[in-house]
């Protein structure tokens, strides 16, 4: 093994991320977005307002389950724009809560 081939690895290495990330985005917008129904019976009606508790769980579980999120608060926090969704409580604004 020589260094003639070293651009080649340092190539097939950026793209093998570039292609994981591809995968794992794509994995992440189909089995935890909030807008993605599986069931014939959630696909047929307006989700947010006959599922609202289901529909702000899902919500949940996409922003919790978001790597680039994760990712994007290893940087030092600005306290005039601190709006980390990890560290402050989420408020549901649904027929429920609002008396509907």
């Amino acid at each position: 093994m020589n260094g003639e081939m070293a651009p080649v690895y340092v190539l097939g290495g950026t793209l093998s991320v570039a292609i994981a990330l591809c995968i794992f985005t794509m994995k992440q917008q189909l089995f935890h977005g909030p807008g993605v129904y599986v069931t014939k019976k959630k696909r047929e009606n307006l989700a947010e307002v006959d599922f609202p508790d289901a529909m702000a769980g899902s919500a949940n579980k996409y922003i919790d389950k978001s790597v680039l999120r994760k990712i994007g608060r290893i940087q030092e926090p600005n306290s005039q724009y601190d709006l980390d969704p990890f560290t402050r409580p989420r408020k549901v604004e649904s027929l429920k809560s609002v008396g509907a």
